[in-house]
C-alpha cells in the first residue's frame, strides 16, 4: 500500500514548539497528522500547525500541548509567509462598514 497524506480537516491548532513537538503530538494521537510543512512564527516563537477533522481531537490537542486555535487567513503572505498575525482576521471582521447601520 502506498503512503497517503494524513487526513486533515477544518479545525486548525497551532502548538508552540518546533519539529520536536511533532513527534510528541503524533505519538499522543497514535497516528500521523496533517500539518503545515513549516512553522509559523509569532513574536519570534515557532508554532507547528496541525489540522483536525473533528472538534474533540482539536480540543484534546489544545488541552494537552497548550495549543491555540489557528485561522489560516492569519498566516503571512509573500516574503512574510512564515509569520502568524494572531487574530488579524477577527479584528478585520469586527470593524463596522460605513454603510452598516445594524
Amino acid at each position: 500500500m502506498a503512503w497517503q497524506y494524513p487526513e486533515g480537516g477544518k479545525f486548525s491548532v497551532a502548538v508552540p514548539g518546533d519539529e520536536d513537538i511533532v513527534k510528541d503530538v503524533e505519538q499522543f494521537f497514535g497516528r500521523e497528522l496533517a500539518r503545515y510543512n513549516h512553522a509559523v512564527y509569532w513574536e519570534y516563537r515557532p508554532y507547528v500547525v496541525f489540522f483536525f477533522s473533528t472538534m474533540p481531537d482539536a480540543e484534546k490537542c489544545i488541552a494537552q500541548f497548550k495549543g491555540e486555535w489557528f485561522d489560516p487567513r492569519d498566516k503571512g503572505r509573500g516574503q512574510h509567509w512564515g509569520k502568524w498575525y494572531k487574530a488579524r482576521t477577527a479584528k478585520r471582521s469586527s470593524r463596522r462598514r460605513p454603510y452598516d447601520f445594524s
